[in-house]
Protein backbone atom coordinates (compact mmCIF):
# COMPACT_ATOMS: atom_id res chain seq x y z
CA UNK A 1 0.00 0.00 0.00
CA UNK A 2 1.31 3.40 -0.70
CA UNK A 3 1.94 6.34 1.47
CA UNK A 4 -0.75 8.21 -0.42
CA UNK A 5 -3.38 5.57 -0.24
CA UNK A 6 -2.09 4.94 3.49
CA UNK A 7 -2.88 8.27 4.74
CA UNK A 8 -6.47 8.33 3.03
CA UNK A 9 -7.25 5.07 4.65
CA UNK A 10 -6.33 6.46 7.90
CA UNK A 11 -7.45 10.04 7.92
CA UNK A 12 -11.09 9.13 6.18
CA UNK A 13 -11.71 7.01 9.05
CA UNK A 14 -11.21 9.65 11.59
CA UNK A 15 -14.05 10.16 14.46
CA UNK A 16 -16.20 7.29 12.63
CA UNK A 17 -15.89 5.60 15.85
CA UNK A 18 -17.23 8.51 18.25
CA UNK A 19 -20.67 8.76 15.86
CA UNK A 20 -22.09 6.09 17.54
CA UNK A 21 -21.53 8.06 20.95
CA UNK A 22 -22.41 11.49 19.89
CA UNK A 23 -25.88 10.97 20.40
CA UNK A 24 -25.44 10.25 24.35
CA UNK A 25 -23.07 13.26 24.07
CA UNK A 26 -25.64 15.55 22.45
CA UNK A 27 -28.10 14.59 24.82
CA UNK A 28 -25.92 15.87 27.74
CA UNK A 29 -25.29 19.30 25.48
CA UNK A 30 -29.38 19.81 25.33
CA UNK A 31 -29.89 18.90 28.99
CA UNK A 32 -27.29 21.14 30.38
CA UNK A 33 -29.01 24.07 27.99
CA UNK A 34 -32.28 23.38 29.40
CA UNK A 35 -30.82 23.62 33.28
CA UNK A 36 -33.02 25.86 35.40
CA UNK A 37 -30.68 29.69 35.95
CA UNK A 38 -33.07 31.32 37.91
CA UNK A 39 -30.56 30.60 40.86
CA UNK A 40 -27.90 33.04 40.33
CA UNK A 41 -25.18 31.68 42.85
CA UNK A 42 -21.83 32.76 42.64
CA UNK A 43 -19.41 32.75 45.45
CA UNK A 44 -17.23 35.88 43.87
CA UNK A 45 -18.36 38.46 41.68
CA UNK A 46 -18.23 37.52 37.82
CA UNK A 47 -15.36 39.47 36.21
CA UNK A 48 -16.43 41.59 32.98
CA UNK A 49 -14.05 39.85 30.98
CA UNK A 50 -10.87 37.19 31.17
CA UNK A 51 -8.27 35.25 29.54
CA UNK A 52 -7.61 31.71 29.46
CA UNK A 53 -4.68 29.74 28.68
CA UNK A 54 -5.70 25.88 27.54
CA UNK A 55 -3.96 22.35 27.36
CA UNK A 56 -5.35 19.50 26.01
CA UNK A 57 -5.74 17.09 23.30
CA UNK A 58 -7.44 16.05 20.24
CA UNK A 59 -9.04 12.46 21.38
CA UNK A 60 -8.08 9.00 19.55
CA UNK A 61 -11.48 7.21 18.39
CA UNK A 62 -11.36 3.36 17.99
CA UNK A 63 -10.87 3.59 14.47
CA UNK A 64 -8.34 6.32 14.05
CA UNK A 65 -4.61 4.32 13.79
CA UNK A 66 -3.14 7.54 15.46
CA UNK A 67 -1.75 8.81 18.81
CA UNK A 68 -3.97 11.11 20.49
CA UNK A 69 -2.73 14.58 19.46
CA UNK A 70 -1.61 17.71 21.56
CA UNK A 71 -3.43 20.60 21.83
CA UNK A 72 -2.73 24.28 22.87
CA UNK A 73 -5.23 27.06 22.72
CA UNK A 74 -5.43 31.14 24.23
CA UNK A 75 -9.23 32.52 24.60
CA UNK A 76 -10.26 35.92 25.74
CA UNK A 77 -13.78 36.77 26.67
CA UNK A 78 -16.47 38.88 27.70
CA UNK A 79 -19.31 37.96 30.15
CA UNK A 80 -22.59 40.12 28.85
CA UNK A 81 -24.18 38.74 31.76
CA UNK A 82 -23.79 36.81 34.89
CA UNK A 83 -24.73 32.96 32.69
CA UNK A 84 -23.54 34.39 29.55
CA UNK A 85 -20.24 35.73 27.18
CA UNK A 86 -18.62 35.67 24.39
CA UNK A 87 -15.26 34.26 23.64
CA UNK A 88 -12.72 34.39 21.18
CA UNK A 89 -9.92 31.92 20.52
CA UNK A 90 -6.77 30.46 19.15
CA UNK A 91 -5.71 26.97 19.04
CA UNK A 92 -3.13 24.77 17.69
CA UNK A 93 -3.31 20.66 18.02
CA UNK A 94 -0.61 18.12 15.82
CA UNK A 95 -1.36 14.32 15.70
CA UNK A 96 1.01 11.53 14.84
CA UNK A 97 -0.40 8.69 12.78
CA UNK A 98 1.09 5.04 12.57
CA UNK A 99 1.64 5.40 8.85
CA UNK A 100 4.67 8.34 9.87
CA UNK A 101 3.20 11.49 9.42
CA UNK A 102 2.00 14.40 11.26
CA UNK A 103 -1.23 16.23 10.57
CA UNK A 104 -1.26 19.69 12.18
CA UNK A 105 -4.70 21.43 12.67
CA UNK A 106 -4.31 25.77 13.26
CA UNK A 107 -7.68 27.48 14.18
CA UNK A 108 -9.77 30.40 15.71
CA UNK A 109 -13.65 30.02 16.67
CA UNK A 110 -16.19 32.52 18.42
CA UNK A 111 -17.59 30.84 20.38
CA UNK A 112 -20.81 30.93 22.76
CA UNK A 113 -20.94 30.14 26.91
CA UNK A 114 -23.64 29.44 28.57
CA UNK A 115 -23.60 28.97 32.54
CA UNK A 116 -25.79 27.41 35.06
CA UNK A 117 -24.06 28.79 38.26
CA UNK A 118 -24.94 26.38 41.08
CA UNK A 119 -22.91 25.98 44.40
CA UNK A 120 -19.56 24.24 44.18
CA UNK A 121 -18.84 24.63 40.21
CA UNK A 122 -20.62 25.92 36.95
CA UNK A 123 -21.47 23.67 34.13
CA UNK A 124 -21.86 25.08 31.20
CA UNK A 125 -22.11 24.94 27.14
CA UNK A 126 -20.48 26.39 24.75
CA UNK A 127 -20.77 26.79 20.81
CA UNK A 128 -18.54 28.07 18.17
CA UNK A 129 -18.01 28.51 14.77
CA UNK A 130 -14.70 29.72 12.97
CA UNK A 131 -11.91 28.32 10.86
CA UNK A 132 -9.32 25.32 10.31
CA UNK A 133 -6.25 25.25 8.58
CA UNK A 134 -5.01 21.50 8.36
CA UNK A 135 -1.44 21.14 7.13
CA UNK A 136 0.49 17.83 6.13
CA UNK A 137 3.84 17.22 4.45
CA UNK A 138 3.34 19.26 0.66
CA UNK A 139 -0.34 19.84 1.57
CA UNK A 140 -2.58 22.17 2.99
CA UNK A 141 -6.15 23.56 3.14
CA UNK A 142 -8.63 26.13 5.53
CA UNK A 143 -12.09 25.40 5.53
CA UNK A 144 -14.94 26.87 8.02
CA UNK A 145 -15.04 24.46 11.48
CA UNK A 146 -18.19 24.17 14.23
CA UNK A 147 -18.16 23.10 17.69
CA UNK A 148 -20.60 22.24 20.09
CA UNK A 149 -19.45 21.45 24.04
CA UNK A 150 -19.79 20.90 27.41
CA UNK A 151 -17.79 21.47 30.53
CA UNK A 152 -17.32 23.01 34.06
CA UNK A 153 -15.63 25.43 35.83
CA UNK A 154 -14.53 25.56 39.48
CA UNK A 155 -12.64 28.56 41.82
CA UNK A 156 -9.34 28.44 42.46
CA UNK A 157 -9.12 31.24 44.76
CA UNK A 158 -11.18 33.66 46.32
CA UNK A 159 -12.44 36.26 43.36
CA UNK A 160 -9.38 35.11 41.62
CA UNK A 161 -8.33 32.75 39.00
CA UNK A 162 -10.70 29.44 37.52
CA UNK A 163 -9.75 26.26 36.87
CA UNK A 164 -12.11 24.92 33.50
CA UNK A 165 -12.38 21.30 32.02
CA UNK A 166 -14.18 20.69 28.80
CA UNK A 167 -15.20 18.10 26.43
CA UNK A 168 -16.40 19.48 22.87
CA UNK A 169 -16.87 17.93 19.40
CA UNK A 170 -15.42 19.37 16.23
CA UNK A 171 -16.66 19.38 12.73
CA UNK A 172 -14.97 20.83 9.09
CA UNK A 173 -15.24 19.65 5.54
CA UNK A 174 -11.68 20.01 4.72
CA UNK A 175 -9.95 18.64 1.82
CA UNK A 176 -6.76 17.73 0.62
CA UNK A 177 -5.34 18.36 -2.54
CA UNK A 178 -3.78 15.03 -2.82
CA UNK A 179 -6.29 13.15 -0.59
CA UNK A 180 -9.44 14.28 -1.39
CA UNK A 181 -11.76 14.58 1.38
CA UNK A 182 -10.08 14.77 4.79
CA UNK A 183 -12.89 15.48 7.27
CA UNK A 184 -11.89 16.40 10.57
CA UNK A 185 -14.57 15.08 13.18
CA UNK A 186 -12.56 14.86 16.51
CA UNK A 187 -13.43 15.30 20.39
CA UNK A 188 -11.25 17.52 22.01
CA UNK A 189 -10.62 17.89 25.58
CA UNK A 190 -9.16 21.18 27.72
CA UNK A 191 -8.12 21.96 30.45
CA UNK A 192 -8.09 25.61 30.94
CA UNK A 193 -6.41 28.43 33.17
CA UNK A 194 -9.03 31.04 34.15
CA UNK A 195 -7.55 34.66 34.71
CA UNK A 196 -10.35 37.63 35.28
CA UNK A 197 -9.93 40.89 34.08
CA UNK A 198 -11.74 43.88 35.04
CA UNK A 199 -12.48 43.36 39.00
Amino acid sequence: MSRNTSQRTTVSRRGRGIWRAFPKFFALVLSLAAAPTLAQYSRAPVPPGYLQIDLGGVLESGDQEAETGFLVGLRGGFNFTTTTSIEAELFRDEMTFDAGFDLEHTGFAVNLVRYNRVPLWNPYVLLGIGGLRFELPGDSDTEYMAHVGVGGQWDLTEGGMLLRAELRYRYSPLRSSLEGVLEDASPVFTVGLVMPLGL
